[in-house]
């Protein structure tokens, strides 16, 4: 079934029933939401319209708005070493040893990534859920003693 196909069956409909019929979706202002959508993206009219089709060539929708320039980042001239990173590591676990997070120990995850020639980021997982781990971010001097500011 197309998308058009899909959208013709449900626009009018009350309610979408999955397998079984033992649940249902309600369909209650779809039928707005893709109107909006079609007026958002100027498409009211065309052929290419969800729900306010027209007879307008998809030619007649306007381009997608120019991207914004973005200055680029000043990245690391100088990759992390195997010995810098396990003192930056070591160093991630030391901090966390009194921490306050509930993650057992074991199971914490520590990321180190060379941002500049200076600092690093450093990330440690502290919290985790079902489907979400909360990390906490330091900025981190490469040169010892390490010199850490907490990000957020």
């Amino acid at each position: 079934m197309t998308i058009d196909a899909f959208l013709q069956q449900v626009q009018e409909g009350k309610a979408l029933s999955l397998a079984n019929g033992l649940q249902t979706i309600s369909l209650q202002g779809l039928k707005a939401a893709l109107f909006f959508i079609d007026d958002r993206q100027k498409r009211v009219g065309s052929e290419t319209a969800w729900v306010g089709k027209g007879e307008e060539p998809p030619l007649s929708v306007p381009p997608a708005p120019a991207l914004r320039a973005v200055a680029s980042a000043e990245t690391a001239q100088s990759p992390l070493g195997r010995e810098e990173l396990n003192d930056l590591m070591d160093y991630g676990n030391e901090r966390m040893t009194n921490s306050h997070c509930s993650l057992d120990p074991f199971r914490r995850e520590i990321r180190v990534t060379a941002l500049t020639d200076d600092k690093v980021l450093l990330m440690t997982s502290c919290e985790s859920g079902a489907y979400n781990t909360v990390w906490l971010a330091w900025l981190v001097s490469r040169q010892r003693p390490y010199v850490a500011r907490q990000c957020g």
